[in-house]
């Protein structure tokens, strides 16, 4: 049984026969004439797609020639780097050769002060670490592309002595920087504060520093804390650096403070005062006295402070000839009137031996106050000069327990013991309460004279009046039983 196509199936047979049927076109010349195409076999060949645009490398030789020797990279290239070598003296060629070479022998004469100050003698002092100072250079001009006149033997002469002027006048500025107006010291303060954990609160650290230097109790805490100070940039602060002489001084460690001292930028007269402080304390007389020379050689002028204490060294050391230096020095700068320096002086001449100036001196006072008075009974009595000693006693209207005590031990040490006894008497009128000195001193009149009986009153007293027993007063006692024959009383006492 035949079956029939469908009516979609047949259209699609005609045209796909139309199409199979359809011949080529054939393109035409412009004469109209065919092109020929010879038949050849078909072929089909797989290539990569090659980029035209060329890679880019990051150093290369500059202008792409190899030969040069010199590489380009984006640092060298870049404008900011063409812009500061163009504006460099050697490449701006509209400058003349003088002025080039005036420029950069002044920038060589100015910074040759950074390496001799850090590395020459001022290496170890407070400009090491600034000696940097901003300068100003020459406006820069146009380089245009003009002929350099410097590559010529007359433009070279020009920059040679250009150079040689700008350097020596760069040396010159340097120095005036230093020396004359002492900018770096400022810099370097500058330098210190923008320093990453500098104190911001300046007084509150060097309130703490005291504070900490305050409450040494052994010489061995001095160092932790002066290296915390270092640290901290107050090793110059005149404050800290007079407590830590202090300190050093009052715990016997006047070599630490020596060299603190020696250490010490422009030290003030505060600091000298305090190691000559120091040096008298520990008996270094001699280097006091150096030492406040030293310091009137810096043109430092002295107070009354600094004065008395080389007065008090010259007085230990009997230094008589550097004593009256130092008077001269007292009237010339009007400090004559000082009571602290009047004493001094009198303890000078008296240990000394001097007692005209002694008494000239303490005549001189418009108010003999009973310090004075028994620094000159001391003095008198060391001499043997008895009467001298006791019309000094007498000429002092209130007088206190030392002065007491020193006429009664200046009495017993010349052999008048009875005399000191007397004295002790007037005392008790007088109401005045002795101390243990005193007691020693009587206990001692007791044993040369052999008075028991006073002896043993004395020994009363001092039960009555709350007297403590110390081992002076002690060793006076058992002295004084034994030398005037009460044995048991003497171990007892012992």
């Amino acid at each position: 049984m035949a079956t029939t196509p469908s009516p979609m199936a047949s259209q699609l047979k005609s045209s796909f026969s139309s199409s199979l049927a359809r011949r080529p076109a054939i393109p035409t010349a412009i004469s109209g004439a065919p092109f020929r195409v010879s038949p050849s076999k078909r072929s089909f060949t797989v290539k990569a797609i090659q980029s035209e645009k060329p890679t880019y490398q990051v150093v290369q030789p500059i202008n792409g020639d190899p030969f040069i020797g010199s590489l380009e990279t984006p640092v060298t290239s870049s404008p900011l780097i063409a812009w500061y070598l163009s504006n460099l003296p050697a490449y701006r060629t509209a400058v003349s050769p003088l002025l080039r070479g005036i420029e950069v022998g002044l920038a060589h004469g100015f910074l040759l002060v950074g390496p001799f100050v850090k590395a020459g003698p001022l290496r170890n002092t407070e400009y090491a670490g600034c000696s940097w100072v901003s300068g100003c250079r020459w406006s820069g001009c146009d380089t245009k592309h003009l002929p350099d006149h410097l590559q010529t033997s007359e433009g070279w002469a020009k920059f040679s002595g250009g150079f040689f002027f700008g350097g020596i006048s760069g040396v010159i500025w340097a120095y005036f920087l230093l020396y004359v107006i002492n900018l770096p010291y400022y810099g370097a303060q500058l330098c210190r504060q923008t320093q990453v954990g500098k104190p911001k609160n300046i007084p509150n650290r060097r309130r703490h520093f005291i504070s900490l230097l305050q409450n040494c109790k052994h010489n061995n805490q001095i160092p932790p804390i002066h290296a915390k100070i270092i640290r901290n940039h107050h090793d110059e602060d005149p404050f800290v650096v007079f407590e830590l002489l202090r300190v050093c001084s009052n715990l016997n460690s006047i070599g630490y403070a020596s060299k603190i001292f020696s250490h010490t930028q422009n030290p003030n007269v505060y600091l000298y005062t305090a190691l000559i402080d120091g040096l008298v304390l520990s008996c270094s007389y001699t280097d006091g006295i150096h030492l406040y020379y030293q310091m009137i050689n810096s043109s430092l002028v002295p107070d009354s402070y600094a004065i008395a204490s080389v007065l008090k060294a010259c007085g230990c050391h009997l230094a008589l000839k550097e004593g009256r230096e130092v008077h001269s020095q007292v009237l010339k700068l009007g400090l004559s009137s000082n009571r602290s320096i009047r004493v001094k002086l009198t303890e000078l001449y008296g240990k000394c031996g001097a007692f005209e100036d002694a008494r000239r001196v303490f005549d001189e006072m418009p108010e003999r106050d009973v310090v004075a008075s028994t620094v000159m009974i001391n003095y008198y009595f060391d001499h043997g000069m008895v009467h001298e000693a006791t019309s000094v006693f007498s000429l002092i209207r209130i007088k206190d327990t030392v002065c007491w005590t020193a006429m009664i031990d200046g009495l017993v040490r010349n052999g008048e013991s009875n005399r000191a006894l007397e004295v002790f008497r007037n005392m008790q009128r007088e109401k005045v309460m002795p101390n243990e000195v005193t007691i020693v001193c009587v206990l001692s009149a007791c044993s040369e004279l052999g008075a028991l009986q006073l002896g043993r009153w004395v020994h009363s007293y001092m039960d009555k009046h709350g007297i403590e027993l110390n081992h002076f007063v002690g060793g006076a006692l058992i002295n004084m039983y034994s030398r005037c024959g009460d044995i048991d009383e003497a171990q007892r006492g012992f």
